[in-house]
């Protein structure tokens, strides 16, 4: 038996503005580090997607909500991470 091996279908901008809008909104009822990143990482995604034919206003408010987004994961992943008993690895 033969197997075909497919390329993963790759979203398109339209695709990852709408999973953008469905992973705020649920990080608004889970509010977990991974949920942000996935935000984040998403965000990214549009931005860097060969399709995404948005204007330069809306390129830099996407940067802009990237950049706060990643300041969101950030703080969710620290505070976490602390509130579960880890400790900061980091020597000084």
């Amino acid at each position: 038996m033969y197997r075909i091996q497919t390329q993963p279908v790759r979203p398109g901008p339209t695709e990852l503005e709408e999973e953008i809008r469905l992973y705020m909104r649920l990080y608004l009822t889970q509010r977990v580090w991974f949920i942000s990143q996935a935000v984040v990482e998403l965000i990214d995604a549009l931005i860097g997607h060969p399709e995404f034919d948005g204007t330069p206003e809306q390129r830099c408010g996407f940067i802009r909500l990237a950049g706060i987004w990643r300041c969101i994961a950030w703080i969710d992943r620290c505070t976490q991470t602390q509130a579960a008993g880890y400790e900061n690895s980091q020597e000084e």
